[in-house]
């Protein structure tokens, strides 16, 4: 784990700690939640484009305060990114195109299933309305990239078993049971290894692989 997710799961810790467990403490109870998503790697070398997808799941609500409270949830994503080969300069020095068996001339698209853990602290601006601040644990569930019509399962050796992610966002209750969410997140470690990647395309030699997820989401959610 690095120095950055170590400070940030210490940094959410400390907040909720010294959030005060009062007499108004209450349950806000559980929901269900599902929307969709737009994400794509950054902080790599090659120009992914958004991918949309989507995600389900559920989450649990507290108040311990009337201004503060906390949120855990577990959903699945269905996440990734596109890039189109022509933009990326001396592809077919990274990768032998008649190996593949497929012609670089169509978008590359990677697929990505996490199953989601995010800890929120919530900060209510209005007895409505909050703003949502935590950590988030992925767990990776499948990678595989597809080249065409070609789909290669293998690839997925060489991601993270797991993630590590940032996560901030609103959380609108529309009515007691309806709420909305809008939310970002970003991961905090690298999501590729380097060695996977290179006995998989042997030309790409010795490079570092700093790929980060960040994934936009908006959620509908029904409280019950």
């Amino acid at each position: 784990m690095t120095k950055t997710a170590k400070r940030l799961l210490l940094a959410a810790m400390l907040l909720l700690a010294s959030v005060p467990a009062t007499k108004a403490g209450e349950s806000l109870g559980a929901y269900l939640k599902a929307g969709f998503n737009m994400s794509n790697y950054v902080m790599g070398e090659m120009p992914h484009g958004m991918k949309p997808g989507f995600h389900f799941g559920a989450g649990y609500e507290y108040r311990m305060a009337p201004r503060w409270g906390m949120a855990v949830e577990m959903y699945m994503s269905f996440q990734g990114a596109k890039f189109d080969p022509k933009k990326i300069d001396n592809i077919d020095e990274v990768m032998e195109a008649d190996e593949q068996g497929v012609k670089l001339d169509k978008d590359i698209t990677l697929n990505a299933i996490y199953f989601e853990l995010p800890v929120l602290a919530k900060f209510y601006v209005t007895p409505r309305l909050s703003i949502d601040l935590g950590p988030q644990l992925g767990i990776a569930a499948q990678n595989h990239l597809k080249m065409g019509d070609v789909q290669v399962d293998k690839v997925g050796r060489s991601f993270e078993a797991w993630d590590l992610s940032a996560s901030a966002g609103l959380t609108w209750c529309v009515t007691p049971r309806l709420l909305v969410q809008a939310r970002y997140n970003l991961s905090l470690i690298k999501v590729m290894k380097g060695i996977d990647i290179d006995e998989y395309m042997p030309q790409a030699g010795n490079r570092n692989y700093d790929d980060r997820i960040q994934n936009l989401q908006l959620s509908v959610g029904y409280r019950f």
